[in-house]
């Protein structure tokens, strides 16, 4: 993808998406979210639609060794997770959350689980890390978009959000494709649903639980470093292979 692309992309789903929400009179809550959600990714495929089919593919392209090494990130992420569990409890004011998440439950698994996973991928790792990463050095060009995926974040996810965020710029670099990045951000996001928090151990022992998580968290990191090496490995036999 383009700079432009992800640039025009990101400033609609950010900002100008609401904008329209607004005055199309769309409740401010998950319904907003889902059509901004919407909207974008069908401006996407207009974009993307003056692409040659050579650059979807590339862009979309999966290799089915290299799932088995996504799955172990995603359970390294998980592990992570928990570093914002504990920022949460100690920290965090109950006034967080926002409008834009409430509403009816399927709405906020398209948009939440689903759409929004897809969006930010185009936008971020397709549109900004590749961009970025054909004009400045690849490490910088997967800096600069983790660090604007934090700001999208509430301050208590900037640890993990930070690491995600350059895991999945990694991958798109190493790549070409954001297909990775799309099922790790998808299936993250989507583990928010069914609960895997260390949230318990938290109301069990506050001090033992906050350790816990910490050390947890950082196997996560080492889980994490250990999967990104073994996915470097494996992507780099697939390509001496082609």
């Amino acid at each position: 993808m383009k700079l432009w692309q992800g640039v025009v992309l990101g400033v609609v789903y950010l900002f100008a998406g609401y904008l329209v929400a607004v005055c199309l009179g769309i409740p401010r809550d998950v319904r907003s979210l889902l059509f901004v959600s919407v909207l974008t990714l069908v401006l996407a495929v207009v974009l993307l639609g003056i692409a040659p089919p050579s650059n979807w593919r590339a862009l979309f392209r999966v290799r089915k060794p290299l799932l088995g090494w996504t799955l172990v990130l995603l359970a390294a992420q998980l592990l992570v997770m928990q570093i914002s569990v504990v920022l949460g409890v100690w920290f965090a004011s109950d006034k967080v959350s926002s409008t834009f998440l409430n509403g009816p439950m399927p709405f906020q698994m398209l948009a939440i689980a689903l759409l929004g996973p897809i969006n930010e991928e185009l936008i971020f790792r397709g549109g900004l890390t590749q961009g970025l990463c054909a004009r400045i050095h690849w490490k910088a060009g997967i800096v600069i978009p983790a660090v604007l995926f934090v700001l999208c974040h509430y301050w208590t996810q900037i640890p993990q959000t930070l690491i995600f965020g350059l895991l999945l710029g990694y991958l798109c670099w190493y790549t070409g494709s954001i297909a990775y990045g799309i099922i790790l951000h998808v299936l993250f996001n989507a583990s928010a649903f069914l609960n895997f928090s260390g949230y318990p151990l938290l109301v069990w022992n506050p001090a033992a639980g906050t350790v816990l998580l910490l050390l947890i968290s950082a196997a996560g990191l080492a889980l994490t470093l250990w999967a990104l090496r073994g996915f470097t490995r494996c992507a780099d036999r697939l390509a001496a292979q082609a």
